[in-house]
């Protein structure tokens, strides 16, 4: 009988671990590989709450899992990049979106990555239509990126507009974090001008990226701005460049 009840409660223990503070079951989001043999799944998930998951290499038959709870009236957005092929050529973005007005408890969001595509199970659920492979010679699109590379605990803002009367809202990035967004571009004659502010105390950078719209597009190419105390400096396709651009005092 003593045996019956330890073990009752060594259950009650371990239940009671897994769960949030307001007794709610972790929500989880899943990615399995089912692209073949010797194949390798790379899965980076980063947060709108500055969390970074690293690059993960999920091997054939094998799955990775993220857990979180829900923070309260906070909305939480959980945006993984996934890459597969020989030269991992082919690539995809899943965004998952908890809404935090109503509580959800133990949601699963199980993608399996296919050659064909990648397959959506909500709660056990399947979620048509799926989700297909960009490829690097087809995707078309351009990236803009900030990273916040300042002495911690310091956070900078970045408020981006485009001549297209696009906005993005002002986002605040934490020490080490970072902020992208997609830029495609439009062909002849369709210039596309990215205005961005940078916000750091009192100190201040505006950076003008154009994309000239040229008859022969540019795809897949990225422009990573470091920012720094000194400077914020331009890394260009993962290669340094001279450019930088000097942070300005603001006057009151």
């Amino acid at each position: 009988m003593n045996h019956f009840i330890i073990s009752v409660l060594v259950i009650a223990m371990c239940l009671g671990l897994n769960e949030s503070k307001s007794g709610c079951f972790p929500n989880t989001v899943e990615f399995k590989n089912q692209l073949g043999p010797g194949s390798v799944l790379k899965v980076n998930c980063t947060s709108n709450t500055n969390e970074n998951k690293g690059i993960r290499d999920v091997k054939f038959n094998e799955k990775y899992q993220i857990s979180f709870n829900e923070a309260g009236k906070e909305r939480i957005v959980w945006r993984c990049h996934l890459r597969q092929g020989k030269k991992m050529e082919h690539f995809q973005e899943v965004w998952s979106l908890y809404v935090t007005a109503r509580s959800k408890c133990g949601q699963m969001r199980s993608y399996t990555a296919k050659l064909d595509g990648i397959y959506l199970v909500t709660n056990n659920q399947p979620i048509n239509p799926k989700l297909p492979w960009n490829s690097k010679r087809t995707s078309g699109c351009n990236l803009v990126e900030f990273q916040n590379q300042l002495e911690p605990p310091r956070s900078v803002k970045v408020n981006c507009t485009s001549n297209k009367k696009e906005t993005i809202s002002v986002q605040e990035i934490k020490f080490n974090g970072k902020y992208n967004f997609p830029v495609r571009e439009r062909g002849s004659g369709d210039r596309i001008v990215w205005h961005c502010y940078l916000r750091d105390g009192n100190h201040f950078i505006d950076i003008w990226r154009a994309y000239r719209g040229a008859s022969r597009k540019r795809c897949n190419q990225i422009r990573a701005y470091i920012v720094k105390s000194d400077a914020v400096r331009l890394v260009r396709n993962n290669e340094p460049t001279k450019q930088s651009f000097v942070w300005m005092l603001a006057r009151f």
